[in-house]
């Protein structure tokens, strides 16, 4: 069972702990996660996502096509994304913003609305 924070000073006091910390930015919705001590960073996007796991940043739209973010430079080694986080995370931000039974999560959300 994933553990959320409630505000991004618990979620870094929290540290070492695995756990997500849901926020929103610009206008946009962003997941920020740490598993095994990895942080890891979803924010939605027009047609999409971005996805930051501490190396690079990439995008992927709606129909699955990944493309370098354009803030990211290309890493100078290889780097190996781990796209099963990014799974993970998507499927997390959905579960947590589907409207359609209110929680502790997505309460502040629909309040916004």
């Amino acid at each position: 069972k994933p553990s959320f924070f409630g505000s991004e000073r618990a979620f870094l006091a929290g540290a070492p702990h695995d756990g997500f910390f849901l926020e929103r930015v610009q206008n946009e919705l962003q997941l920020t996660g740490r598993i095994e001590g990895q942080l890891y960073r979803l924010l939605t996007e027009p047609g999409g996502y971005c996805y930051e796991d501490g190396g690079l940043t990439i995008c992927v739209n709606e129909r699955g096509a990944i493309t370098l973010d354009d803030a990211s430079s290309p890493p100078s080694n290889s780097h190996t994304v781990e796209m099963g986080r990014y799974h993970t995370l998507v499927t997390l931000l959905l579960g947590i913003t589907d409207t359609t039974r209110i929680h502790a999560i997505n309460a502040p959300l629909t309040a916004e609305q």
